[in-house]
């Protein structure tokens, strides 16, 4: 039956990325359609969708790719002194060293955009793209077991995306299930389950952002297992799986049941030494 359920979950995650990646595919290619027939002499507007050409790859996983459009965006950007595009292009670069796991590598890359930031007026979008970095910077630190410095910045990335013109329940959301993350690993469980209750008491993140609510809430679920608070456990594992099932998110679905395996292998153990 598990095996039955794998290949089913597997099957599904492909579907999903097959469609993921012929749109990405598309914009890529229009994007080339449109390079093909642009003057060389304008540089700015070519950097400019080589910028977003360095995104589509970033979110696609692809990193060489990425790097590669980055470089060719940063060069104009530097060159015409244009710091705003200089920035959010190494914000992409930085991100993107983060999921590669270059930590030391992002870090520098985050204070080289934030730096640059700080020399602009502080508009909405200037702000939030601060936030943006120093959210990053939370992970990479939380990644690197300085925990300490990852609550500061994220710590400072709420307190920017709270100031925000527009709708950042989401980013903020985000940003606080980062926060849960970094007091779990650190062992500071009850940090993490008020930090969750922030969470929950937004019923705005609940209701219409339920991939972030979903990935709180099994934090929330591992915290309690690590805490040896099993009250509401497997209760919460099985209410994140369901959410999860409901929204299409496959990838959250295999890492929530392989916490709740854990889960029933530890408890088969516990029962198993009573005997």
């Amino acid at each position: 039956m598990k095996i039955k359920f794998l290949l089913v979950l597997a099957f599904f995650c492909i579907g999903n990325l097959n469609a993921q990646t012929k749109e990405r595919l598309e914009r890529i290619d229009s994007i080339h359609s449109v390079l093909r027939n642009i003057k060389s002499s304008d540089s700015i507007f070519i950097a400019k969708l080589n910028f977003r050409l360095g995104e589509i790859y970033r979110r696609s996983l692809k990193s060489d790719s990425a790097y590669f459009y980055y470089q060719k965006a940063e060069k104009v950007f530097t060159k015409s002194n244009l710091k705003f595009e200089k920035a959010i292009t190494l914000f992409g670069v930085a991100v993107t060293q983060t999921y590669d796991k270059d930590y030391t590598g992002s870090e520098v890359t985050s204070f080289e955009a934030i730096s640059l930031l700080e020399e602009l007026e502080q508009t909405n979008d200037v702000k939030k793209y601060t936030a943006y970095i120093y959210n990053n910077l939370g992970i990479v630190f939380d990644e690197l077991d300085l925990f300490d410095d990852a609550v500061k910045y994220l710590e400072k990335s709420l307190t920017i995306k709270r100031t925000l013109e527009g709708d950042f329940t989401r980013s903020i959301g985000l940003s606080l299930n980062n926060l849960v993350k970094v007091y779990r690993r650190s062992g500071q469980y009850d940090l993490a389950k008020n930090t969750y209750h922030d969470i929950f008491s937004n019923k705005d993140l609940i209701n219409n952002y339920r991939d972030v609510f979903v990935l709180a809430l099994g934090n929330y679920a591992k915290t309690l297992f690590l805490a040896k608070d099993f009250n509401q456990l497997p209760y919460l594992y099985h209410k994140a799986v369901k959410i999860t099932d409901s929204i299409d998110y496959s990838y959250n679905s295999i890492i929530l049941y392989q916490h709740l395996a854990e889960f029933h292998q530890y408890k088969n153990n516990i029962d198993s030494a009573k005997y």
